[in-house]
């Protein structure tokens, strides 16, 4: 991808599924509001390219657990972007 365009990612799961999301903040900017980062809905994530190289999204789900204990092997889906100059 090129700087200045989107990448948008779904959250693969249920809708009960909190999500931890790390990424590059020096490359990517998120356009996904601060509060919706945990349980995006049905859109996804998605962020804007910012800066030229490679770019990682780490995305991390944790289900809610009532009874320990838990799921230890949470699901993790990691991303590669890279991104090249304005297109």
């Amino acid at each position: 991808m090129a700087v200045g365009q989107t990448i948008g990612v779904r959250a693969p799961g249920g809708k009960d599924v909190i999500w931890q999301v790390t990424y590059d903040e020096d490359r990517l900017t998120p356009l996904t509001p601060k509060d919706r980062m945990a349980q995006p809905g049905d859109h996804g994530w998605v962020w804007r390219a910012k800066a030229p190289g490679s770019a990682e999204i780490t995305i991390t789900g944790r289900a809610p657990c009532a009874t320990p204990p838990c799921e230890s092997n949470p699901p993790r889906l990691t991303y590669t972007v890279q991104i090249t100059g304005r297109f």
